[in-house]
């Protein structure tokens, strides 16, 4: 089972982030083990690790690490364990996916999302190997790549570089082919149109 351990010195703020229905979920997945909520960590090198490793998806308050002086420890510590990372604060104005899509910088608002506990849920049961898009994106995840690499196409034109966006290409042809060269918009336009008529079924 993949465990979640999310940071959040004030327990407060996912009450006022979260609809009543969602921390109800969020308290669910807490009750079925798949989730761990705390308010502090040690800050020492030994126990922090010996913490963090039971935990191979972490997520963060950022400024309760930046006023313990331990954001570098952190990062290296999960960097090394190959653990999905969530760095979360309201001064973080734009969502962002760092580090082969292992690490994601969020605005708490959106991190306290109905979102939340749905990918928790999907992720400790094994039903996604994407948690942080599903995070991000909700289950239409790959929707929503397929309109960022169209929309990278049309910008980049022939600037566009293909080995720097390879990683987005195996994600979004999902194993259909090679991806060693840029996906045509002809089969772009499909793949939007069958994933857009997938959610107008849910």
């Amino acid at each position: 089972m993949n465990k979640t351990l999310i940071l959040d010195d004030r327990l407060e703020r996912r009450n006022v982030l979260m609809k009543d229905k969602d921390t109800v979920e969020l308290n669910n997945c807490v009750n079925k083990g798949w989730l761990t909520f705390i308010t502090e960590l040690p800050t020492s090198r030994d126990e922090l690790e010996k913490v963090l490793t039971n935990y191979s998806m972490i997520a963060i308050h950022r400024s309760w690490m930046v006023d313990h002086g331990v954001e570098n420890l952190i990062e290296e510590i999960i960097r090394r364990n190959n653990d999905y990372y969530i760095v979360y604060s309201g001064g973080i104005s734009q969502n962002l996916l760092l580090n082969g899509r292992m690490r994601l910088n969020m605005n708490a608002a959106s991190f306290y999302s109905e979102n939340l506990p749905v990918m928790i849920k999907r992720y400790a049961t094994g039903e996604t190997t994407q948690p942080l898009l599903e995070l991000l994106y909700g289950m239409s995840w790959k929707l929503a790549l397929l309109l960022e690499y169209r929309n990278l196409i049309w910008l980049g034109g022939s600037e566009y570089d293909y080995d720097k966006e390879y990683d987005l290409r195996v994600l979004i042809a999902d194993n259909a082919r090679i991806p060693n060269e840029q996906l045509s918009l002809d089969w772009i336009e499909r793949e939007i149109q069958k994933e857009k008529y997938n959610f107008t079924l849910l």
